[in-house]
């Protein structure tokens, strides 16, 4: 019994010689094992957010609806700089990753509709965050797209559009008769389009109740068709052509 307590005192007192065995025997587990504890300290709560700065120099609704859009996101965090200079500061001292500037005009979607252009957003990266870069390009051309999409299933909001985009044509001199007269049969379907649309949101709030499995069949009622009678199909406008809501000119 009295082997096993000196056996273990000699390997103590050899190993207190070497004091490279010593390290990596005592002191190094317990530095690795709080490394890797400060490390994933972290992982098991909310997770870091990509900061990035906003310069809106458009101030319209669409405009402040991007931009809440990418903050309300999972990945990015906005924040808003006072102009363009103090955006490309922060992102060049490396206290943001990336900024985006809204130029005067963004939102305007009568100009979108009648040359297919929209204002470029311009996106300033910093280099060494070349990994984060692809992502916020995507959650940004995302958020527009999302934007442009809302709007368009807006049958008030596709009208004032349309009427917007009229005025625009007629007062600018620069189409030719044949682009006038292409555009107007465009903003003539998005007109039938918003009223489509309109018609099958009150036909989904009018439909009457499905019947309950026990009710009895009203003997009034119309016959309903023969399986051999021929489906009757409703016109309905063909969508708008599409168009890129966004340009991106990255820095």
């Amino acid at each position: 019994m009295h082997a096993i307590p000196a056996l273990a005192l000699k390997d103590a007192r050899v190993l207190a010689r070497d004091r490279a065995a010593l390290f990596f025997t005592i002191c190094f587990p317990v530095l690795f094992a709080a490394v890797f504890g400060l490390v994933y300290s972290g992982m098991g709560g909310q997770r870091a957010d990509v900061r990035i700065v906003a310069v809106d120099s458009a101030g319209t609704p669409e405009s402040i609806a991007l931009i809440r859009r990418l903050d309300d996101s999972d990945v990015l965090a906005v924040d808003a700089a006072v102009s363009l200079e103090v955006a490309r500061d922060l992102v060049r001292r490396g206290r943001r990753s990336a900024y985006i500037a809204l130029p005067e005009g963004y939102g305007d979607m009568s100009g979108v509709l009648l040359t297919g252009r929209s204002p470029e957003i311009e996106l300033g990266i910093d280099p060494s965050r070349t990994h984060e870069r692809a992502m916020i390009e995507g959650l940004l051309s995302q958020a527009a797209f999302e934007q442009l999409g809302a709007s368009m299933r807006d049958p008030d909001r596709m009208r004032a559009l349309v009427g917007a985009a009229r005025q625009r044509l007629r007062a600018d001199e620069g189409f030719s008769p044949m682009d006038r007269l292409g555009a107007e049969a465009m903003l003539t379907r998005l007109e039938e389009l918003a009223g489509t649309i309109e018609q099958l949101e009150s036909d989904g709030d009018n439909a009457d109740p499905a019947p309950s499995p026990g009710a009895t069949a009203n003997p009034n009622a119309p016959s309903e068709p023969s399986p051999n009678t021929p489906a009757v199909s409703e016109s309905v406008p063909d969508p708008a052509p599409a168009f890129s809501p966004v340009s991106i000119a990255v820095t």
